[in-house]
């Protein structure tokens, strides 16, 4: 699983992407973690408070790749993909992976 650190031109928050490694198409290979009271997309306070909601949910960092990408007028800039691992077992069924956090593809 990889977060995609986003962030939100309006305010100071921080939105994840995130692929879970289960969609059987790469068009709906990433989606964004949402807020099911609100239902809007979840807000953070910056890439860490990500981490802690992840790892309260049994998510562990591994590693981070950087990749430059770009970005219309902006040019290009520089995106954080953050690679998290949970153990599961072998016959593990996506609901397993997910949990209780609201994914929704994009």
């Amino acid at each position: 699983m990889h977060i995609v650190r986003k962030y939100n031109l309006f305010k100071g928050d921080v939105n994840a992407v995130v692929d879970f490694g289960i969609a059987d198409k790469a068009k709906y290979a990433d989606g964004w973690i949402y807020n099911s009271e609100t239902n809007k997309k979840m807000s953070f306070a910056s890439p860490m408070s990500v981490f802690t909601y992840m790892a309260k949910r049994g998510w562990e960092y591994k590693d981070a790749i950087i990749s430059t990408e770009s970005n219309g007028l902006k040019g290009k800039q520089n995106v954080w993909h953050f690679i998290l691992t949970k153990e599961m077992p072998i016959n593990c069924t996506p609901e397993d992976i997910i949990g209780d956090i609201d994914y929704r593809n994009k």
